[in-house]
């Protein structure tokens, strides 16, 4: 406590918020083994071992049923966020995470897999959205991409735990390792404050201080008011253009552009293939003939995506968004086109490729570390600080929905290309859909690196005032006035 004691106001800042990160990300290691749960799974259910035996068409939904859900859940979302608070829904998308693994291990028909994905997606889009929405809002401007790239290191540990123990225990015991991830967040969800912009919003006026002194880990009155004059700025500014937020995000330029930009960047993480090589991980190495098993061999492959996110949040706040996004997306097109390369000669040419079967494992590999230094880590940043607070939950579920419905497609259809124009087609499709996303989001996408929320909304409408600081008029936070 001393040494706490010694510590200098933005580190006190930074750990409390580093710490309340950490337990909200609980939620997305949850999210993380659902994601990953096929590629150990599927091969168990098509197999003469499993109670549900399965076909390769009941096995392509099963993969892509849990991103119905997630369009189900992303449309719930702004319906509950105004009663329930962000942490409350996050509490909430745990408990429904809890209730799909309960249906896995009952496992009684194929019927009842689907229905566990499905309640397993709902409880994704939840789960991540408020999560991604509350660090956004919680985190200061200088830590706040190391913040929200935490939930990325989450969901990437969840997809490495389901591996680990679908490689090493059996099938019912995987299962009920699983369904006790969920209930980390429940165990520490007394001690996560509530989201002040929540609260501002919500004209829970003491509720709101307290949290902030929590967050700030300090009762110093001149940083608490110039903390909440900032968020109440914001929230009136939400209040004053309370219309139709659906309206809102298409008719601002400022909101429009944000939007068009998420969008552009999961295009370019979806249309890569990154969710479909994630839930048929094992699959794919299996077709490889390499000396490492799948299993180890997709083991292998999602602890590298789990180090290259670790290795990111190094250096997120030192580089600009878009040179990151581009240079990834580059090497990313890279890795896959080496792996198509290996499946054409192959299935196509049926040459010997005895000596390069490692050949794909090294492709992937490639394509793992520059998608996850770059993509596949700045869609959770750049998702919790371009959008106004007003559209904010709108947005975040119009994007969600528009992602699910492309994973869905993705995954649906990817043993349907395999079969139809060859494994070595789909990569080479991917790889040609990383390369122009990556050049399409760096000449439009603005740039967001080290500016506060309300910043970028000046630099998304084509404000000149981006640089400027709000000033208080007194001493203390005039509530009377704001209000």
């Amino acid at each position: 406590m001393k040494k706490f004691a010694l510590l200098s106001q933005k580190q006190k800042s930074f750990l409390i918020q580093l710490s309340i990160t950490i337990c909200v990300s609980f939620t997305s290691v949850g999210c993380g083994t659902s994601l990953s749960w096929t590629s150990p799974a599927l091969p168990h259910l098509k197999s003469n071992n499993s109670k549900v035996p399965i076909t390769e068409f009941e096995g392509s939904w099963i993969a892509s049923t849990l991103d119905l859900g997630g369009v189900v859940g992303n449309l719930l979302n702004p319906a509950i966020s105004p009663f329930m608070g962000r942490k409350y829904c996050l509490a909430f998308s745990t408990i429904l995470q809890v209730i799909s693994w309960l249906f896995v291990i009952i496992d009684k028909n194929v019927t009842i897999l689907y229905a566990s994905r499905f309640i397993n997606g709902l409880a994704n889009s939840i789960g991540l959205n408020f999560a991604i929405m509350y660090i956004g809002e919680i985190a200061e401007k200088n830590t706040r991409g190391i913040l929200l790239l935490i939930l990325r290191i989450s969901l990437q540990t969840g997809s490495l735990i389901v591996l680990i123990f679908g490689a090493y225990l059996p099938y019912n015991l995987m299962n009920l390792g699983v369904l006790l991830m969920p209930l980390l967040y429940i165990i520490t969800f007394p001690f996560i404050p509530e989201s002040p912009y929540y609260l501002l919003l919500h004209e829970k006026i003491e509720e709101a201080q307290n949290s902030v002194i929590k967050l700030k880990g300090t009762n110093n009155s001149e940083i608490i008011d110039e903390e909440l004059f900032r968020i109440n700025n914001s929230t009136l500014k939400a209040k004053e253009t309370e219309r139709c937020a659906m309206w809102d995000l298409f008719y601002s330029k400022g909101n429009r552009k944000a939007f068009f930009v998420l969008i552009l960047l999961q295009a370019n993480k979806v249309l890569s293939g990154r969710f479909a090589i994630a839930a048929y991980t094992q699959e794919i190495f299996d077709y490889t003939g390499f000396l490492l098993s799948s299993k180890n061999s997709a083991i292998l492959y999602t602890s590298v995506t789990l180090v290259m996110i670790v290795i990111a949040s190094q250096f997120i706040e030192r580089i600009g968004r878009r040179k990151i996004v581009l240079y990834s997306s580059l090497f990313s097109g890279i890795g896959l086109t080496i792996v198509g390369l290996f499946f054409f000669i192959k299935f196509y040419l049926n040459g010997d490729i005895q000596s390069i079967t490692w050949l794909p494992l090294f492709g992937l590999i490639v394509y793992n570390i520059a998608s996850t230094l770059g993509v596949g880590s700045l869609t959770y940043v750049i998702t919790g600080e371009i959008f106004s607070l007003h559209v904010k939950v709108t947005a975040v579920m119009c994007s969600a929905i528009v992602t699910d419905l492309m994973v869905f497609l993705v995954k649906l259809s990817f043993q349907w290309m395999n079969c139809n124009v060859g494994i070595y087609t789909t990569f080479w499709i991917y790889s040609i859909c990383s390369y122009v996303g990556g050049i399409v989001f760096f000449f439009y996408a603005p740039e967001t690196k080290g500016k506060t929320l309300e910043e970028i909304q000046d630099i998304l409408n084509d404000n000149n005032n981006s640089g400027r600081k709000l000033e208080k008029k007194s001493n203390s936070f005039l509530w009377t006035e704001t209000y």
